[in-house]
């Protein structure tokens, strides 16, 4: 689970500059998210909060993020316009995590999940929209805009003899909300489908396909008081 949290944390301070989202929120400020991930017949969740803890001036905010009351990530993040897309690196002026009581900084090229990341964004980007939504969270209704994702992928590793390649489909669907900020994301689902064709001595092998599934939900918005 911590590769969901991390995948988690970088999702929610990343999303915030892409077009049409509402501005950046003042101190205070929070989004609550439960991930559900299905796999094997197994079911795991997880929530984490995310808080805009402080305004550093010159468009440069303080987020942190708490996983399960347990593990916390914190980042310094670049919120003003520019051509730089949400998961530029350019954005993340610092990242860090909390281990034994101290903040330890964390290098960008370490986080394997970026790249995945801004693939869900690219998906978004490409997806094709479909009927409007409304979502009760916090007291509050929230239209949103339903969008159908798609997307396949292929990677082949080779030997001399032998050639392993991993296929994987993906189909989901995103609800995005215009008025909130940090991409506007009130539910995210996901389903994907891996096979593996292994190749050798002339002869080809076909796997079982593996499915899992992964939703993820907004289950609550509001602001607190910042130095709480």
């Amino acid at each position: 689970m911590r590769r969901l949290a991390g995948a988690a944390a970088l999702l929610l301070i990343s999303l915030e500059a892409r077009v049409g989202t509402a501005g950046f929120p003042t101190p205070g400020f929070f989004m609550e998210f439960r991930v559900e991930a299905f796999s094997e017949g197994r079911r795991r969740e997880e929530r984490f909060r995310l808080l805009v803890a402080e305004d550093l001036g010159g468009e440069r905010r303080l987020l942190t993020l708490t996983v399960d009351g347990g593990a916390a990530y914190r980042a310094v993040y670049l919120s003003g316009p520019g051509e730089a897309g949400p998961f530029a690196r350019a954005r993340f002026e610092r990242v860090e995590s909390r281990e034994n009581g101290h903040w330890q900084p964390l290098a960008l090229d370490e986080i394997e999940l970026l790249t995945t990341l801004t693939g869900m964004q690219e998906r978004l980007a490409a997806g094709r929209a479909e009927a409007d939504s409304t979502f009760s969270i916090g007291g509050r209704q929230w239209p949103a805009q339903r969008y159908a994702l798609a997307d396949s992928s292929e990677s082949t590793q080779r030997s001399a003899s032998v050639a392993l390649t991993r296929q994987i489909v993906s189909r989901g669907r995103a609800w995005v909300c215009a008025a909130l900020p940090f991409g506007g994301w009130v539910r995210f689902e996901e389903e994907r489908t891996a096979r593996k064709v292994s190749e050798f001595g002339g002869r080809r092998y076909v796997s079982a396909p593996e499915t899992s599934r992964e939703v993820w939900t907004l289950v609550g918005v509001g602001e607190r008081a910042a130095n709480k």
